[in-house]
């Protein structure tokens, strides 16, 4: 069986949600997301703005990730 050595999911770019509050800054990013089309998120712990302390700020990465059916089990392996 051959398998590929090319990663499941590709990186398509990053966000940074903001908000009152870290469910509010989470919230932000994942709907900034799902606007730019990612299937999946990767956020980082949230932090206070210290510019403007009444914000939270949330950074993540955002993936493109196939279907599981897609990936496993490969093609004419069943």
């Amino acid at each position: 069986m051959v398998v590929s050595t090319k990663p499941r999911c590709e990186k398509i770019g990053v966000v940074e949600g903001a908000g009152g509050n870290t469910e509010h800054a989470r919230a932000d990013a994942i709907e900034q997301a799902a606007e730019r089309g990612a299937t999946h998120i990767l956020l980082d712990t949230p932090y206070w703005d210290l510019q403007n302390g009444m914000l939270m700020i949330v950074d993540g990465a955002l993936f493109e990730c196939p279907p599981a059916d897609e990936v496993f089990p490969p093609t004419g392996y069943r």
